[in-house]
């Protein structure tokens, strides 16, 4: 089943300064499916064409400036709690994607 799944990264000002997070895991380990149902199917929508659906939703950046297979994409701005400082941003990575899936997935998100 194709999917996506998220992680999340906190930092604070306390643990910008030690240059490393606050807290890191999953915020959605099981991962949003992007298989099509029937009517996706009917109407020519691919898994494909979901996650970049997905994306544009979303203001990402991918992991790297050239497509390799594993990029994955994260939140170009984060979320300020401005009372404590801490920010937070999402990644989202792809799973059982083709290798051409990822690279489709790539070049519509950049």
């Amino acid at each position: 089943m194709k999917h996506i799944k998220t992680t999340y990264e906190i930092v604070t000002p306390e643990s910008a300064e030690l240059g490393d997070v606050e807290e890191s895991g999953w915020s959605n380990e099981e991962g949003e499916s992007m298989e099509p149902d029937s009517r996706d199917t009917g109407e020519g929508i691919t898994a494909v064409d979901k996650a970049i659906d997905f994306f544009e939703d979303k203001c990402v950046e991918p992991s790297s400036s050239d497509f390799h297979p594993g990029v994955w994409y994260t939140d170009a701005d984060s979320d300020i709690d401005y009372r404590t400082g801490a920010e937070t941003r999402e990644s989202y990575h792809l799973y059982e994607f083709t290798e051409e899936e990822q690279e489709r997935i790539y070049r519509a998100v950049i």
